[in-house]
Parts: C-alpha cells; sequence; structure tokens
C-alpha cells in the first residue's frame, strides 16, 4: 500500500540549571592575536565568556568570519544536573543566524560529564542522531557506557537548535480533507496540499528559527560550544544521523578535528536533491537485514522459527491481520504494528533480533498481546516533531507529488515490507520548504583520519551509505566495517569495535585502517540477557522523536 509511516531512527525532558560557572583561564601559550592560525579562546567570568583571541578562520558561505565571531559574547554557565548531580548542565547563547551573529540569539541545553581521571585529554561531543534526539538526555541515560571514553575525555553535548530543551521547532498542521479517489491526480494534490500547509504552519508558529535549523548551523553551533568550553581541538561521537552532522563540522572546520568517529552513516547526499532515494535505499537495507534474521535462524538450534523461517512468518501474521485486525486490550492491532515492531527492533542485533522471533512465534500461534495498537487518529491535525524541518533545512529536494508518486510507489512495491517507513513522507512534508544554502561534503584536509563505522546488515543506514561516506571525504576518512546487523554499534557489546574506537580517540595518529570486526554470537533462548541493560544502540532509539503516521490514500 501506498501509506506511509515515517520512522525515526537514524525524547522524558530534564532539568539543567545554570547557576554558576566554570572552566579554566586563558593559557599563557596561545599563539599571538594577529596571526592566521590564532584560534578563539574564551574564559569563564562570572557573566558572558568573552574572547580573548580571534580566529581567523575562513568566511564559508551561510556563517561569519572570525571577526563578526568575535564581537558576540556566548554565555556559558554550568551547576549539577537535577536528574544526575554528578552531571553539570547550563545553556549557551548562539546567533540565531551566523549571517547575523550580532542579531538575535537563541539558547541551547548543553550538558557535561567531566573527565573521571585527572589526565584529561580534552572532550568529545557525542550527538545521538535522530536528527533531533536530545543530547543532554543522551548523556544522562548513556553515563556507563560512555565511562571508557571518560576516563580521558570530558563527555559533552547539546540539544541541538529546534530540538526539546532548545527552543522546540515542532509544528502542528490542519489537515486537508482526504482524496475522494485513489488517482494519482488526486493523491499528488492531496500531498502538495500537506507540504504548503506544513510550510506555512512551521512560518507562522517559528518564524525565521524554523529554517535556522539545518544541520550546518548546528556544526557551527557546536564550533561555538567548542570555543566557550576553552578548547583548541573537537573530538566527535555521532550516531546516525549524527554522523552527517559531524562530518558536516569537519567540512566547516577541519583544522579544528583531532579525532572523530561516524557510526551508523547517513548518506552523503542527505545534504544534497536524496529523499526520494533515501526512503528507495533505507527500505532495500532493511529488507537485507530480515533476510539475514531468517537466515541466522534457519541455522541456529534454539530458534523457535528455525523450520518455518522469519520472513514467511512476518508475511504470514502481515496478511492475517491486514484482513482480520484483532482487538487487544481495548485496541485494534493490524499488520501495521507488526511492521513498527519488526522495523524497530532490527535496530538491536542482540536483543531485538531474537524479540522479533519471540514476537512472531506467538503472533502465529493466535497471541497478539506482544505486539503496540495501532496508532491513534489525531483527528484534523497533526502535530510534526523538528526532525522533519531540519531535513527540509538539509535538504535540496523540492518536488511536487506528481513527480516523486510514480517512482515512490514502484519502490514501495519492490521493497513491501517496509517501503516508506525509513523517511518516507518527508519529500510530501519539504515539498513547499523555503529553499535553503547548505554546505555540501568536500574532501577532508582534518589533520588526522576520520573514522566511518558501518554495519553490513544495518536496516537504517546500509552499509553502501558508510562506504559512500568515506568516498565523500576522501584520503582523510577510513572504514571499519562490523559484520553484524543493528543500527550503529559502538557501545553494543563488540569488544572489537569498542576497543578500537576507544584506542583511537586517545591516539588518533593510528587509526584502525582496513579494520574487520566479527559480529557477536546471537542466542534466540529467551531471558539470557540481563534484564535492565541498555547497548548504545537502545539508548539512542528510546530518544527518537515520534512522528504521527500519514496516509496519502482515501
Amino acid at each position: 500500500m501506498f501509506g506511509v509511516i515515517l520512522g525515526i531512527g537514524f525524547g522524558g525532558l530534564a532539568s539543567c540549571g545554570t547557576d554558576s560557572g566554570q572552566g579554566s583561564a586563558a593559557d599563557p601559550g596561545s599563539p599571538p592575536a594577529d596571526t592566521p592560525e590564532a584560534i578563539a579562546r574564551l574564559t569563564f567570568e562570572s557573566g558572558p565568556l568573552r574572547p580573548l583571541i580571534a580566529e581567523a578562520a575562513p568566511a564559508v558561505e551561510g556563517t561569519t568570519t572570525a571577526e563578526d565571531a568575535a564581537l558576540v559574547d556566548h554565555t556559558l554557565a554550568f551547576s549539577p544536573c537535577v536528574e544526575d548531580p554528578t552531571l553539570e548542565c547550563g545553556q549557551l547563547s548562539v546567533p540565531l543566524a551566523y549571517t547575523n551573529p550580532r542579531g538575535p540569539q537563541i539558547s541551547l541545553a548543553t550538558v557535561r560529564a567531566p573527565a573521571l581521571a585527572p589526565n584529561k585529554q580534552g572532550i568529545i561531543f557525542v550527538n545521538p542522531g535522530g536528527p533531533g534526539d536530545s543530547g543532554v538526555d543522551f548523556v544522562l541515560r548513556a553515563k556507563l557506557l560512555l565511562a571508557p571514553l571518560r576516563q580521558r575525555f570530558d563527555i559533552v553535548s547539546f540539544d541541538p537548535r529546534g530540538t526539546a530543551r532548545s527552543q522546540l521547532a515542532d509544528c502542528t498542521i490542519e489537515l486537508p480533507a482526504p482524496p475522494t479517489d485513489d488517482t494519482f491526480e488526486a493523491r499528488a494534490a492531496f500531498a502538495d496540499e500537506i507540504g504548503d500547509r506544513y510550510a506555512r504552519a512551521c512560518r507562522a508558529q517559528h518564524g525565521a528559527l524554523a529554517t535556522q535549523i539545518g544541520t550546518n548551523n548546528v556544526a557551527r553551533d557546536i564550533d561555538v560550544f567548542r570555543a566557550s568550553l576553552g578548547e583548541r581541538e573537537l573530538n566527535y561521537l555521532g550516531f546516525s544521523y549524527g554522523t552527517i552532522l559531524g562530518a558536516s563540522y569537519a567540512t566547516l572546520f577541519p583544522d579544528r578535528v583531532r579525532a572523530m568517529v561516524l557510526d551508523g552513516n547517513v548518506t552523503p547526499t542527505w545534504l544534497a536533491d536524496g529523499l526520494l532515494e533515501l526512503d528507495a535505499e533505507g527500505s532495500a537495507g532493511a529488507e537485507l537485514a530480515l533476510r539475514r534474521l531468517d537466515q541466522l535462524c534457519h541455522a541456529a538450534a534454539d530458534c523457535p522459527l528455525k523450520t518455518a523461517g522469519v520472513v514467511a512468518v512476518y508475511d504470514r501474521v502481515i496478511d492475517r491481520l491486514n484482513r482480520d485486525p484483532v482487538v487487544v486490550g481495548g485496541t485494534v492491532v493490524t499488520g501495521a504494528a507488526v511492521t513498527d515492531l519488526v522495523f524497530s527492533a532490527l535496530n538491536h542485533e542482540l536483543s531485538g533480533w531474537p524479540l522479533i522471533v519471540r514476537v512472531l512465534s506467538l503472533a502465529d500461534a493466535g497471541d497478539y498481546s506482544a505486539l503496540p495498537a495501532a496508532p491513534t487518529d489525531g483527528g484534523s491535525t497533526m502535530t510534526v516533531p523538528s526532525t522533519i524541518a531540519i531535513m527540509c533545512d538539509d535538504s535540496a529536494t523540492r518536488s511536487k507529488g506528481l513527480d516523486y508518486l510514480p517512482a515512490q510507489t514502484g519502490n514501495n512495491a519492490i521493497y513491501p515490507r517496509f517501503g516508506g517507513e525509513n523517511f518516507g513522507v518527508v519529500i510530501t512534508l519539504c515539498s513547499a520548504w523555503p529553499k535553503t544554502r547548505v554546505s555540501p561534503l568536500t574532501n577532508l584536509t582534518t589533520r588526522n583520519t576520520i573514522v566511518a563505522i558501518g554495519n553490513d546488515f544495518d536496516n537504517r543506514t546500509p552499509m553502501t551509505w558508510s562506504r559512500h561516506m568515506v568516498a565523500a571525504l576522501g584520503g582523510k576518512a577510513t572504514l571499519v566495517r562490523y559484520q553484524g546487523g543493528g543500527h550503529a554499534v559502538y557501545g553494543s557489546g563488540s569488544a572489537c569495535i569498542d576497543g578500537a574506537v576507544e584506542s583511537y580517540f586517545r591516539d588518533p595518529t593510528a587509526p584502525p585502517r582496513g579494520l574487520v570486526c566479527p559480529a557477536q554470537p546471537l542466542s534466540f533462548a529467551a531471558g539470557k540477557r540481563a534484564a535492565g541493560v541498555a547497548t548504545m544502540a537502545e539508548i539512542v532509539q528510546q530518544l527518537a522523536p515520534k512522528v504521527p503516521a500519514l496516509s496519502l490514500r482515501r
């Protein structure tokens, strides 16, 4: 069918105090202010952080010159986080538009997990992806998993502009009447009207902010954060969408990158005209992951679907529920519930893949209690998370329904199990979005090599995207390959991956070139994994914004 549900995977709010500042004073060994290599250094005071040395960075389209940046005070103060007093929360002021750095400012919620050992090597900025995931919540939830990196580094992050505590830019739209027939023309007109209403609603509800929350601007915010912390260089760890954010930072500020790990890479065409292909290629990746699970189940003595087959049972259960939906706990369960659960659970190789098998086994026997209810009808309105506005700001795709519906319908027919799940509706919502200027990725000139990690059977960001990212970044990037599945892998149990990442951050002059890490053994036995133990990939998905279903059929 053509109706699509947008899958986000690529969050409980935390309160952050801002009562007191801390930090280090200027380094007496700083380069003189009149040299081209001078780096912006700011010192912590009881009030704003005042620039001591202006850095001479090349002007980038849509950004600001060093002289302009030096004229802006960036206030940053930390105090213990309400949720976890061992961590520090605060607020950072940044320009709304970097073309006007002395104009309106916006405030970003920040977090810092101080290094555990005294011989600190710097900071690692982490981003969990989304786009739109909360960096503050990520550090709060992943504190234990980040402990190995905290031995030598402060772990820092923020809620990106337009998300969570940083001026949330969700948009609520009034939906038009659904089409009265099922022709391409009627569906295209309906889709185009939704795109028009979304663009108008975001502008009315958020003004200029709506078109200022793209990835390039978030990368510039990271650099302000780096300078406000008094750091000469940045270390970076990004998951999923966080990979394009990191690559964007490295493109805009290559001389400020010390080490960078990009885990679960999105396609470099994220910053180009590629929304149609984004969905199709992502759907193909999910299909590959499901078939890999089917292979592993057939070969495992402890798999309940060893004989029946995962794919065959998946298709059978969905067909049955689409023909005859069932009521469980007072809510309706349809085939869409199976698709949603399986697509999400494919993110987590060790826990999610066995879960898929157990849920399908129960459903095939008529027990649907483990399946989620069908999405509720939101009525005449729909609230769209800022995830979509970020993607519209990043993408050059501005297509009308008659331009993309034929190909999208064909793609969904080729990949019927997951067609539309991987950001399928974004092309509709971005159709009338104002055009934005984006700095595309370029061959890097970073001092050290950047490490990209790709999973052979990643259901959301296929391995080919990681290879394409490495190619786009040129000779200053290297690929680490994980032979298993799941979406992103650091912090999810692979000693090979974890060891390589942690060693690289300690010494980025020795990147893990050509490294191939074996898949972890998969067990289908129920209850083997310790309860309450979350992997990094699971935490990333927990933070993903939820998007309502949108069908273009009547």
